[in-house]
């Protein structure tokens, strides 16, 4: 009820208006009668903008009901074609803002039986992992316990010109770190033996062996070897190994715990059969036989590509990752300073820039894969598929990726 003093001021006005102090019960009822319509407007006052609210939300519900429609239908025509060309089956994980995730499983999930993909599946991950290492390399650096510009020599005296690479220079791929594919023994002997286990320091040790590619600090050259040096330097630092810094940090916080490094190459049930196309049946090499690469190992990737998960894990992991959300301000700067290497595409540390979109994509034999953020629309987008690359070498993940960050730009 309103304060005495208050209510007469509401009434003067009203008051005013009455014909005269004798008739009693007429200015009783004329007063009444206002007060139940001041009451009324009051309430309708306070209520209208929660309606406008609703209204607003509805609105907004009504247009991402409109767009993730649109997206999916996108999404399965740019399957459909891809699946002529050889694509089995893929995984699509699609989140608009806070609204509730969206899976769609296409396809198939062994090419012999014919039986479907099912968005539990495990799939391998191939350099997503980056982003994962990236994270809590700059979490880390958060905390003080590693700087971006300490020299990798301050953790290991092995590395050829160690003390002019950065852990920076890790993260962007400019320390000029040779890539061990590229090395012909190496790469002779993951094709001989594809399902064998590779040790870290095996890999690493191509790469020292082998000249740089370029001096520290002197452009862009990718090599995984980078991103294994890096999750090395994380463990020296810690006294942790990597899976532990992950479990702590990311996965167990985010209960996004199918999310593994392997110790070899089966994947956890349920999962699909992977496949490529390849030089030959059981060569890395690209080519256009189709063959079966389930239990080929990505151990030759390291930190840099080994790593297993789930559709739903990597969509509540996505904004951690592509967006910082864990990282400070600084450490979102450090992250999202991108170096031009093609059109509408960049690199910063351990993340990737497609047009506006931020995120990575990966293959290895049998398997590949493509997360990103897309600011402007706050959409998270996510693809596993159980092929690593089509005949003209493109990664049908990245193609199906793409193609939804393409709908999104102009939704």
């Amino acid at each position: 009820m309103l304060p005495p003093r208050r209510f007469s001021s509401l009434l003067s006005l009203e008051a005013q208006s009455l014909p005269n102090r004798h008739d009693a019960s007429r200015s009783f009822l004329d007063q009444r009668r206002w007060v139940f319509r001041c009451g009324l407007a009051m309430a309708v006052a306070g209520v209208w903008p929660c309606l406008r609210k609703a209204q607003a939300a509805t609105t907004k519900g009504a247009a991402s009901g409109i767009v993730i429609g649109k997206l999916k239908a996108r999404t399965r025509g740019t399957f459909e074609e891809l699946a002529k060309q050889g694509l089995p089956g893929a995984l699509i994980g699609l989140q608009l803002g806070d609204r509730t995730a969206e899976l769609l499983a296409l396809g198939v999930a062994d090419v012999d039986s014919g039986a479907p993909v099912v968005p539990e599946m495990t799939m391998r991950l191939g350099s997503i992992a980056k982003l994962f290492v990236g994270t809590i390399a700059l979490q880390l650096s958060d905390w003080g316990r590693i700087g971006l510009d300490d020299p990798v020599s301050s953790y290991r005296d092995d590395v050829p010109g160690g003390d002019e690479i950065s852990l920076r220079m890790l993260g962007n791929h400019t320390s000029g770190l040779f890539n061990p594919l590229r090395d012909p023994a190496f790469r002779a002997q993951v094709n001989r033996t594809p399902t064998r286990t590779i040790p870290r320091e095996e890999v690493l040790s191509v790469a020292f062996n082998n000249a740089p590619a370029a001096p520290p600090g002197e452009g862009f050259h990718y090599s995984n070897a980078n991103t294994v040096l890096l999750a090395d330097v994380l463990e020296r630092a810690t006294g942790e190994p990597l899976m532990a810094l992950l479990r702590s940090r990311l996965l167990v916080p985010y209960e996004a715990e199918s999310i593994v490094i392997p110790q070899s190459q089966a994947l956890a049930p349920p999962a699909p059969r992977g496949y490529r196309f390849g030089a030959e049946a059981g060569s890395i090499e690209y080519g256009g036989v189709f063959f079966d690469a389930t239990d080929f190992s990505a151990s030759w990737a390291g930190a840099a590509g080994n790593m297993n998960g789930t559709l739903a894990d990597l969509l509540r992991l996505g904004r951690v990752l592509a967006a910082g959300e864990t990282l400070s301000e600084e450490s979102r700067r450090a992250q999202r300073d991108f170096l031009p290497v093609a059109e509408s595409f960049g690199y910063g540390f351990c993340l990737a820039r497609y047009g506006d979109a931020l995120g990575h994509a990966g293959d290895v034999p049998g398997f590949s894969s493509f997360l990103a953020w897309h600011p402007k629309s706050d959409a998270v987008v996510v693809v596993l598929a159980n092929l690593s690359n089509l005949a003209d070498k493109s990664a049908p993940a990245t193609v199906l990726g793409q193609a939804l960050l393409s709908e999104l730009e102009t939704a």
